[in-house]
């Protein structure tokens, strides 16, 4: 079932493609934006009640509505988690910005390549050469391949639908809750970090692995392995490190911005990207894919089996 309400998902994105935010996203960030604002009162512990309040009644209501139509119908059932899955999980979250920025970059249009990931990652990207635009469009290419697809679709296998949406609306909160612009929620927000950190452990790993088995096995998991702790996100580290391994690029290192230059970490092994080392990115991306959906093929066979 969950393997099937997946493909569908998939393919229903690819035929008709959700805006980003799309609009259960916008709601559930307005209701988060809403509890902020009545429960924060600058000590992590009211986080807590907050972090409670948008995510038990939200998981709550999505695996109970799952519960009630399979029991109704199991078409009803597989209807419900296919409109759950079109919502929280899509590629084409990720892929609109990559390959507009690739197809870009191949027609040797910097400026406009600059302008498209300046908006994909709402900052200036004005000093940014072509080696740094291809290393930061790999970089948000892993991560929100992982953020957008196989995270939630991980915990999807373990708890059903209630499962993806657990890790996508633990990520919003995140990522509202403790923005860099917003200071007035810098304690309100610490127990998001915390738990989206307990709910995305397994899952990065999980993906890293992914990436290791769909790309160099060796390299991937050298650079997860004596990398990945050096990277300021403690989130993004082995994902990125696996993925750089992976294709064989170098990722992370200096970073030119407009009135300095930020240092990084430096990830993987081989040679600096190029344009070519974002085709080699979808690839492992679509390919690590195909590994998670045949593993859960698997499952879904057992459970019916079992």
């Amino acid at each position: 079932m969950i393997f099937l309400s997946l493909l569908c998902a998939f393919l229903l994105e690819q035929v008709r493609a959700q805006p980003h935010p799309n609009p259960a996203h916008r709601a559930v960030a307005a209701y988060a934006d809403r509890i902020a604002r009545h429960f924060n009162a600058g000590q992590p512990a009211h986080g807590v009640v907050g972090w409670l309040a948008v995510m038990v009644p939200l998981c709550a209501a999505v695996g109970v509505i799952d519960i009630v139509l399979s029991d109704l119908s199991s078409a009803l059932g597989w209807l419900w988690t296919v409109l759950v899955f079109y919502f929280a999980v899509g590629f084409r979250q990720v892929s609109y910005h990559f390959t507009s920025i690739a197809r870009t970059l191949k027609a040797g249009d910097i400026e406009a390549a600059r302008r498209q990931l300046a908006l994909w990652r709402q900052e200036s990207g004005v000093e940014l050469s072509e080696q740094d635009i291809v290393r930061l469009c790999i970089e948000d290419g892993l991560r929100g391949a992982h953020r957008f697809v196989f995270g939630p679709v991980l915990w999807a296998v373990v708890l059903g639908p209630a499962g993806a949406v657990l890790h996508r609306g633990a990520l919003l909160l995140l990522e509202r809750w403790r923005a860099p612009d917003r200071l007035e929620l810098r304690h309100f927000g610490d127990f998001a970090d915390r738990a989206f950190g307990w709910i995305d452990w397994v899952p990065s790993r999980l993906t890293a692995a992914g990436f290791a088995i769909a790309g160099n096995f060796e390299d991937a998991f050298y650079c997860w392995r004596t990398q990945a702790a050096q990277w300021p996100d403690r989130f993004n580290g082995v994902i990125l490190a696996s993925g750089a391994g992976a294709i064989g690029v170098r990722l992370g290192g200096p970073l030119r911005r407009i009135t300095h230059v930020e240092e990084r970490p430096e990830l993987g092994i081989g040679e600096e990207p190029d344009v070519d080392a974002l085709d080699s990115t979808i690839g492992l991306i679509w390919r690590a894919t195909v590994i998670w959906m045949i593993v859960i093929l698997v499952i879904s066979v057992a459970r019916l089996t079992g």
